[in-house]
């Protein structure tokens, strides 16, 4: 338990002390909330320290909460927690496909597929969706890779043994 705290500790001193830790050093906002917003803004690419120690921290301390989830979702956070290169690869694919359907489906032609002003096919500057149609789209994508995630978890729970590779997906 005291790992978590000296995470967390050492986290919140380093970037108090704004001079390691982070390749960005934050600086005071016009408001607390901000400066606070502020403070919290690390690097993750590349993995800065602060951002580690406070993931890392935060993870730790959300163990113990999950053990005491009921059955059910933990079997269902199980399945993606043995098959998350699965699920991270899957994921992309399908994600482009459905940015592709919604492309067509409001109506762009093909002539908007590359843009000057975007270097991603299939986005033109006028293409996306608020906060909440997003969430929606993520729960959907959960929702639809779940069953090949389990079916995938299965097949490499009985098949790991002969086959050694499976255990890197």
């Amino acid at each position: 338990m005291w790992k978590i705290g000296a995470c967390l500790a050492a986290c919140a001193v380093l970037r108090g002390l704004n001079i390691y830790g982070d390749p960005h050093l934050w600086t005071t906002r016009p408001d607390a909330l901000r400066s606070l917003f502020a403070i919290l803004d690390v690097e993750k690419y590349p993995p800065s320290l602060d951002y580690l120690l406070a993931t890392l921290g935060l993870a730790m301390m959300l163990i113990p909460a999950l053990g005491r989830l009921p059955a059910a979702v933990r079997e269902v956070l199980q399945v993606f927690g043995r098959a998350p290169l699965f699920f991270y690869l899957l994921h992309f694919y399908l994600i482009h496909l459905l940015v592709v359907i919604a492309f067509y489906a409001q109506g762009f032609p093909n002539s908007k597929i590359v843009t000057s002003d975007s270097p991603f096919f299939f986005r033109p500057s006028e293409f996306g969706y608020s906060l909440g149609i997003v969430y929606l789209i993520w729960l959907f994508v959960v929702i639809v890779l779940y069953p090949l995630c389990k079916k995938y978890d299965q097949y490499k729970t009985a098949n790991v043994k002969h086959k050694w590779w499976l255990s890197y997906l």
